[in-house]
């Protein structure tokens, strides 16, 4: 993440707007918390509507965008 963040020119918004350009790794879990999966009774996982994915962690986390609905066997 440290590695990643050198190269942007942006820093990271935190909690309470707070911007740092060499997150550790308890403000980067923290931007988790608001996240919420839904398992569906197919057995598939879906994002709601209203709580944005933080596209821009994942890409710096070097995470596939599907990471929330990817089910673990695939």
């Amino acid at each position: 993440m440290r590695r990643a963040m050198k190269h942007e020119e942006e820093p990271l918004i935190l909690h309470g707007n707070v911007k740092i350009f060499n997150p550790t790794g308890q403000p980067v879990l923290q931007l988790l918390t608001h996240m919420m999966v839904i398992r569906m009774p197919d057995g598939s996982r879906q994002l709601p509507d209203t709580i944005p994915v933080p596209e821009r962690l994942l890409r710096l986390l070097s995470l596939p965008g599907e990471f929330f609905t990817r089910t673990p066997d695939t």
